[in-house]
């Protein structure tokens, strides 16, 4: 990124800022945090109301062939009649409660306090246990109505008595009957205005040929809010991808702004934007579900998104399912579209294929035969120890991955031998786990462990001009993740829980189909169907929710948490949407 800055004449602002918005490739920063605010409150009045018109959309709606509304006028009239509708719900909802309480005592009005001698009415909700309390006092009371646990009892008195042994009500100076005249009104009015917006989503095809032109507007509102104008001239502030720097030099030049490019300060935060080739382009959208990594970070979509296609496999681990998945994506193939979505699925059957024929899982039963599928049988699910070794092999390699990274990143500082560090600690311990009782293996990885630890305590704090105490105590803090490292290992396990969890559900409920077939005479055969349908789909719900779920914690919490820790703010290009459609 390039930050740019702009100075014209006043006069000249807004042509220069629908050039601007032309180009499409800049990302606007408020000149001061007031404007900033005014131009975050700005609401995206047209995305409501093409929402609002949709919604009141019938299937039978006609359009309207004669409409003499303007885009505008159709986007003021669906914001009016919205507002409408949801203050008269807010009223409707409080007279049906008011209603509602008002009704066990009965219809009645409130006469004056002169007619009434002075005298006021109190209302209380009396435990059926307390009503003889009232016997011995002296006051007048009268008892309206019961339910199965209180007494409506009103008193009659000058001031609020005392000493009554209830909750007493406020049932405002409304009688029921013009408590409920109002309701009617409101509810005809209400059904007034829902009519009124199925008429205006008549105009629902116009609206949507002009809903893009609308947001330009709204977007080249926001951008003047943004701008800075003092005098007689006006200034904008904008972050430029480098690819784009040329094309809008020469917009600049052409129009002779004062302008300056220059590379972001070491205390400035520019914009994150990612450029993945398409294959990987999803992998944006799940770490969007998280956050968007500091610009100064690294681009971690291509890892995960591969990787969390094959931790959603392992989770799965049945290749039956897999199946179920690619008739699913055969079925909603076209309303997938062309975009992320499709290749997401794609990556994620074709995984969950795979691994589910490595493990021998076919709706939870393993192939018997000598044949293709038994020679793809590779690894055992019910070998517990080599399941959770596999497991933590791969968390071992994926948090190895995430501090290689962090080498990459900090490559030619000092600091890079802290992530270095890291790997290695993690390599020795593995290398002592999958060693088992061999000792030289054992003695190996101790030892590794030992250096790497010391590697980082050494360079952790390894900042530039950073004092010898500084650094030593950087080293320290860094050394407390140890219990951090071995906790994010041990989190995959959870890929191995998740998969014998599935396989033991498919199984459990093909012995249940088992015994109804040959335990139930007749109708046995429909109700190990019925049992395999419902116990698999369950199961296959299931098993989908927790690969999305822990599949995408790996890789947002556990792998993040090594090189992915500063958050940073999306790119939002300064564009016309009318122009690409």
């Amino acid at each position: 990124m390039k930050s740019l800055t702009i100075v014209g004449l006043k006069e000249e602002k807004q042509e220069v800022l629908d050039g601007l918005q032309t180009l499409g490739c800049l990302h606007l920063v408020s000149l001061s945090e007031k404007e900033l605010a005014e131009a975050l409150d700005v609401s995206d009045e047209t995305r409501e109301a093409l929402q609002l018109l949709q919604n009141w959309h019938l299937k039978n709606t006609t359009p309207n062939p004669a409409s003499q509304m303007s885009p505008k006028e159709i986007q003021e009239r669906a914001h009016q009649t919205h507002s409408e509708i949801v203050q008269l719900q807010d009223e409707l909802e409080l007279l049906v409660e008011r209603v509602g309480k008002l009704e066990p005592w009965g219809d009645f009005s409130f006469d004056s306090l002169e007619n009434m001698g002075g005298l006021s009415l109190w209302f209380y909700l009396v435990p059926h246990h307390e009503v003889q309390k009232l016997e011995g006092a002296e006051r007048v009371w009268q008892q309206v109505g019961k339910d199965s646990r209180h007494s409506y009892i009103v008193v009659v008195s000058a001031e609020e008595p005392m000493g009554v042994p209830g909750e007493r009500q406020h049932l405002g100076g409304r009688s029921l009957a013009e408590l409920r005249k109002r309701e009617e009104e409101v509810r005809n009015s209400i059904s007034e205005l829902q009519l009124a917006g199925a008429e205006l989503a008549r105009e629902l095809p116009v609206f949507q040929n002009h809903v893009h032109e609308l947001q330009d507007i709204s977007s080249l509102k926001r951008a003047s809010k943004m701008s800075f104008t003092k005098g007689k001239f006006f200034g904008v502030l904008a972050w430029v991808p480098e690819s784009e720097v040329e094309k809008v030099a020469a917009f600049v030049r052409e129009r002779e702004l004062v302008h300056i490019f220059r590379d972001p300060n070491e205390d400035e935060v520019p914009p994150t934007l990612f450029k993945n080739p398409p294959a990987w382009e999803v992998g944006e959208s799940l770490i969007g579900f998280y956050m968007t990594p500091n610009y100064r970070l690294w681009d971690p979509s291509f890892i995960v998104l591969y990787s969390f296609a094959i931790f959603f496999a392992m989770i799965l681990s049945d290749a039956g399912y897999g199946i179920v998945m690619a008739v699913l994506l055969a079925v909603l193939w076209k309303k997938l579209g062309k975009g992320n979505a499709r290749f997401l699925c794609m990556l994620l059957t074709g995984s969950t294929i795979i691994w589910g024929m490595l493990v021998g899982s076919y709706f939870g039963v393993e192939p018997r035969e000598h044949g293709l599928l038994e020679k793809m049988h590779m690894l055992d699910m019910g070998n517990m120890q080599s399941m959770m070794a596999i497991s933590i092999v791969v968390g071992a390699v994926h948090i190895m991955l995430s501090n290689g990274v962090e080498v990459w990143r900090l490559r030619g500082r000092v600091k890079a031998l802290a992530p270095v560090g890291w790997i290695l600690t993690i390599a020795s311990g593995l290398l002592a786990f999958l060693g088992g009782s061999i000792e030289m293996l054992g003695q190996l990885g101790l030892w590794g462990v030992g250096i790497g630890l010391g590697m980082v305590f050494l360079f952790s704090g390894a900042e530039r001009d950073a004092k010898l105490v500084k650094r030593l105590g950087g080293g320290a803090m860094a050394l407390t993740k140890i219990t951090d490292m071995f906790g994010n290992v041990l989190s995959y396990l959870r890929l191995f829980a998740l998969g014998i969890a599935s396989a033991a559900l498919a199984g459990a409920f093909n012995d249940l189909a088992i015994q109804a077939y040959e335990g139930v005479r007749g109708l046995g055969v429909v109700l190990a169907l019925v049992i395999l349908l419902i116990g698999h789909l369950l199961n296959f719900i299931l098993a989908i929710m927790s690969g999305f779920i822990h599949g995408l914690r790996l890789n947002l919490i556990e792998f993040f948490n090594w090189s992915v820790r500063e958050e940073g703010y999306a790119y939002r290009a300064f564009k016309k949407k009318s122009l690409n459609h």
